[in-house]
């Protein structure tokens, strides 16, 4: 099969300043932050925003630090997972384009990131699209090696359908797997992370598949240890602690602003979060709102921030309270709550950071709003703004 051409995968000229020697201690600040936040359990999109902003980070910088970060319940849990000792036979179940991509920006001498759960990630972008290069059949191959080395009996592959060309990278894999010594089934499918979703033995670095795999192996990494090339990795493993800096450089406060929207009836707007309920199983609901973007005033972020949460326009009427929240000794966020109204209630719809919304009425929030969100409200005497049944 003829493969394409010379193509470096996932490079991008900038990065070459990006992620220079002088970017690395501000990156590895950011990333501290970030997982600071995180493990408050505050939604990964509105943190890395912040976080983004307040380093003035580039876009692919953001995308690095996003990609390198996880809660540390995230990473312990993971870690408890990884299969380290081989499958013995057993049956190992691939996310395809995942491991080959990462394969063939490693040959391909673009720089790769060592995250923090210790897989090894890159920063190239299909965007629906995927074409085999030059160096396609020798990822194929490392990947195929790599199966036998671990004693697998069967290898399942899902490829992504809804990006092209996979069929082509399919019949590669059949042709470069045809004589190997475990079978091989290569499956095109529309949903390949969810179909990973509790199988055992799962080759892949996607976070959200570590999270909700039974077990996994890493599988990229240690295909990438074992090349004699000398493949470009940037270590975002290390110890936060030797990028933060002493106190006085890393003392910060970052401003959040939430909206409490009522409806004609003096119901509130509440939302629940996705990712609360998929990685702990929580039911969280809050108010909706997000991070103030450098030149914001509070009162637009909120209008950004509901067209993007609820699709709602909204107009801020007045401040209510502002409260403080203090994850570490030299790290705050201040929280300004404003009371909103909406033109048209009913056009409410929900972005891709929660799961629902609904009006709920006083003895609702009562029950359902977090327990600081519902303390806020009772320091301020603010129940009898809201509808009582």
């Amino acid at each position: 099969m003829t493969l394409g051409q010379e193509i470096r995968r996932g490079f991008v000229p900038s990065d070459e300043r990006d992620f220079a020697a002088n970017q690395w201690p501000l990156l590895r600040r950011a990333q501290s932050d970030l997982q600071v936040m995180l493990d408050r359990g505050y939604p990964i999109k509105s943190v890395s925003r912040l976080v983004g902003d307040h380093y003035q980070l580039t876009e692919r910088q953001r995308l690095a630090v996003v990609r390198a970060t996880a809660p540390s319940a995230d990473l312990t849990a993971r870690e408890k997972k990884r299969v380290t000792d081989g499958v013995n036979g057993g049956q190992v179940w691939i996310d395809g384009l995942n491991v080959i991509i990462t394969l063939e920006t490693a040959l391909s001498d673009t720089t790769l990131y060592r995250c923090m759960d210790g897989t090894v990630r890159d920063l190239a972008a299909m965007r629906g699209s995927y074409r085999l290069i030059a160096h396609t059949h020798t990822a194929v191959e490392l990947l195929g090696d790599y199966i036998e080395t671990i004693g697998a009996g069967e290898a399942v592959i899902l490829l992504d359908a809804p990006v092209s060309n996979t069929g082509r990278l399919k019949a590669l894999i059949a042709e470069c797997f045809e004589k190997r010594p475990f079978s091989c089934d290569i499956q095109l499918l529309p949903d390949v992370d969810r179909q990973l979703w509790g199988k055992e033995n799962v080759l892949s670095s996607d976070a959200i598949i570590l999270n909700q795999c039974q077990s996994w192996l890493n599988a990229a990494a240690e295909i990438i240890a074992s090349l004699s090339a000398d493949v470009r990795v940037l270590d975002w493993k290390q110890e936060t602690s030797q990028a933060t800096g002493n106190a006085n450089e890393t003392d910060r406060v970052f401003v959040a602003v939430k909206g409490i929207v009522l409806d004609e009836e003096g119901k509130a707007l509440i939302l629940q979060r996705r990712d609360k309920m998929e990685r702990e199983g929580v039911a969280w609901w809050e108010f909706p709102g997000g991070t103030l973007e450098f030149g914001e005033k509070p009162e637009q972020t909120l209008v950004r921030e509901l067209r993007e949460e609820a699709g709602l326009d909204v107009s801020a009427e007045r401040l209510l309270f502002a409260s403080g929240v203090q994850p570490d000794p030299h790290y705050e966020i201040v929280v300004m709550t404003y009371l909103c109204r909406c033109e048209d209630c009913g056009r409410a719809r929900i972005s891709e950071e929660h799961l629902a919304y609904r009006w709920a009425a006083r003895r609702e929030l009562q029950e359902l709003l977090a327990e600081d969100i519902r303390a806020c409200i009772d320091k301020n005497g603010l129940w009898e703004i809201f509808f009582q049944r």
